[in-house]
């Protein structure tokens, strides 16, 4: 398991997650691009849990939203793939894979 050190990565939200960030409350969009922002110091937060079948992927929950990403280690990046209410940020398919 990773711990914080003092590398830092660079955080890449699509714009998907950026526009549905922009629906919410301005309470709860802040709450959860602070959180996005922290994977910039620490990659693998406490509360994370890695994706089942996925290599790199991990899930952050931030009260009822869930924020799915990939760590790109090789090239220190966070790619922030997904947002949404807990119930619903697995209903749809993910695609893991980062294009680079």
């Amino acid at each position: 398991m990773r711990r914080k050190n003092s590398l830092v990565y660079k955080v890449q939200i699509i714009k998907k997650v950026i526009k549905y960030l922009s629906t919410l409350r301005k309470k709860d969009a802040e709450r959860i691009f602070s959180a996005i922002e922290n994977l910039a110091s620490d990659s693998i937060p406490s509360g994370h849990k890695k994706l089942s079948g996925e290599e790199n992927a991990y899930r952050i929950r931030i009260g009822s939203y869930c924020v799915i990403y990939v760590i790109e280690d090789d090239a220190l990046m966070v790619y922030v793939l997904k947002a949404g209410a807990r119930g619903d940020v697995y209903k749809k398919s993910l695609t893991l894979t980062v294009r680079s």
